[in-house]
């Protein structure tokens, strides 16, 4: 196909399944409500209208499938690349992979899983992200469940809905807002923080600080060599501290009590700091 035929619009029953695979150039999908899936095509570049003419694109069984060709007859692509924009149903999942390019969705889609060599990953809405980069962000506005990897690059939960979560970084800050039930977090060098808790989470880093705005109950156990580590407990949670530094002092601001009832929340905190303080106090 050419320039002139995009965008093409095809008929669907509801929620598609996209697959993208892309060299070069940035996805941009809008999960609608419509009845219609609609893919339009730009490229850019010396081999732009080669490019458009052997990307496949195609529809069937509920799966619309888009694939940019990985070379040009043995020509090198150089700075030619391919912009793709999908328009989809609501709740349409979306499994994509670009070597080069940026990755994004808006509306509320289903499953999303994502690969990118050098490119960030955007979504507003989703029901579970599964993202990896070699180098590039990961921005999750909502989700329920996330499983992230980078090589470097931050990644940031604007609203985790009682999420489980699977988070990692080599270089960047790990942030993640709403609730997290359980999980784990790290990074080698960022600083990792935290919501809420309300179950039971890991979190480590080498190089970092770590802070839990509100621990609500569950188990938190935190590892920091270089960096300081702070929890909030909320009113009316009863915590038992294990908590040690190497060459940093650990307070807790805590008032001691009796054990508590059995129908009580309950908070096991473990924090190990090397460098670095340790700090607990109540949640604002």
């Amino acid at each position: 196909m050419s320039h002139d035929e995009y965008p093409v619009t095809f008929a669907v029953d509801g929620p598609v399944e996209l697959s993208v695979r892309q060299t070069s150039g940035d996805l941009t999908v809008t999960a609608a409500d419509t009845t219609d899936a609609t893919v339009d095509l730009r490229a850019s570049g010396p081999h732009a209208d080669e490019l458009i003419a052997q990307t496949t694109v195609a529809y069937r069984s509920g799966t619309l499938k888009i694939e940019t060709p990985k070379r040009l007859r043995g020509l090198d692509l150089g700075r030619s690349s391919v912009d793709i924009r999908v328009t989809v149903p609501n709740g349409s999942d979306v499994d994509a992979h670009s070597a080069s390019g940026d990755v994004e969705t808006t509306g509320t889609v289903g499953a999303l899983a994502t690969k990118t060599g050098s490119g960030d990953v955007a979504t507003e809405s989703c029901t579970e992200a599964r993202a990896r980069t070699g180098s590039g962000s990961v921005h999750v506005g909502r989700c329920a469940s996330a499983v992230v990897h980078t090589g470097s690059g931050d990644v940031r939960i604007e609203q985790a809905a009682d999420s489980h979560v699977e988070l990692d970084t080599g270089s960047g800050d790990i942030t993640v807002g709403g609730t997290v039930s359980g999980g784990h977090v790290s990074c080698a060098s960022g600083d990792l923080e935290l919501g809420a808790v309300d179950g039971t989470v890991e979190l480590k880093t080498a190089s970092g600080e770590i802070t839990v705005a509100r621990a609500v109950q569950g188990e938190i156990r935190a590892t920091s060599t270089s960096g300081d580590i702070s929890v909030g407990v909320a009113e009316g949670t009863a915590a038992h501290l294990d908590a040690s530094s190497v060459s940093g002092k650990v307070r807790s601001e805590l008032d001691e009590t009796d054990a508590p009832a059995a129908s009580d929340r309950t908070l096991a905190l473990s924090a190990r700091a090397v460098s670095g303080s340790v700090t607990v106090h109540r949640a604002h």
